[in-house]
């Protein structure tokens, strides 16, 4: 009976340092895990500051792009205005469509942070809801610059058979004292093509930039909805 009495009070030993050792190491597992979850949830808030920062300078750039577009509209509108006088001198066009604004835009915005979301996988650290915006978002982007591109290409285009027909925009004024040269270029003969051309051109920009402002402003409301979203989670 001694025999087993202290086999029991062995075996009662035994059973408690197991359970002692279970719940040091579940303590110790519970540690690690918060720990590695405070990791996670840092990370997640730097990535949250790291996009509320582009998403803003996105916010700011459109902004920027649409009201220089509307002033490129209303020139171009001005424009169009001017053929209301009757019996327009073929200068006259000539000089009025110099008046336009020929520059092109390369678009750009910030989605680096973004691209590492994606990169690395650490998008599965954002909610879905905040992780799926940001993707519709990227795709948007990246849309707005395919089509830029596409239709500045063929912008160009008339705008080099402009220059091809032997006149570029302001090249007419410089050509007054050289008489010799413009006689040489023959640009009158060729003003039916520059003009046709330039008036081409600028209505593939500004139709271009007329979709980019519907474009933008759809991006801009996605943008809105994701800080909102962000600063909600913060």
């Amino acid at each position: 009976m001694l025999t087993e009495n202290k086999f029991s009070k062995y075996l009662l030993y035994a059973i408690g340092e197991i359970i002692l050792v279970i719940i040091g190491i579940l303590i110790a597992l519970s540690i690690n895990n918060w720990n590695e979850n405070n990791k996670l949830e840092e990370l997640k808030q730097v990535y949250y500051q790291q996009l509320l920062i582009d998403l803003n300078k996105d916010k700011e750039y459109i902004i920027e792009k649409i009201n220089l577009y509307n002033s490129r509209i209303e020139d171009y509108e001005n424009y169009l205005n001017t053929f209301k006088k009757p019996n327009l001198s073929i200068h006259e066009v000539l000089q009025n469509q110099n008046k336009l604004n020929f520059a092109t835009d390369n678009i750009r915005f910030q989605n680096s942070t973004i691209e590492t979301l994606e990169n690395t996988g650490n998008n599965k650290l954002i909610p879905v809801d905040i992780a799926n915006r940001l993707t519709e978002l990227k795709r948007s982007q990246e849309l707005v610059i395919e089509f830029t591109n596409l239709n500045y290409g063929y912008y160009m285009d008339n705008i080099k058979q402009t220059g091809l027909s032997g006149s570029i925009p302001g090249f007419e004024e410089r050509l007054k004292n050289q008489p010799e040269l413009k006689e040489y270029l023959n640009i009158e003969n060729n003003s039916d093509k520059i003009i046709v051309s330039i008036e081409y051109a600028q209505y593939l920009k500004i139709y271009n930039e007329r979709t980019n402002i519907k474009q933008f402003k759809e991006i801009l409301t996605n943008i809105e909805a994701i800080i909102e979203l962000i600063n909600s989670d913060i």
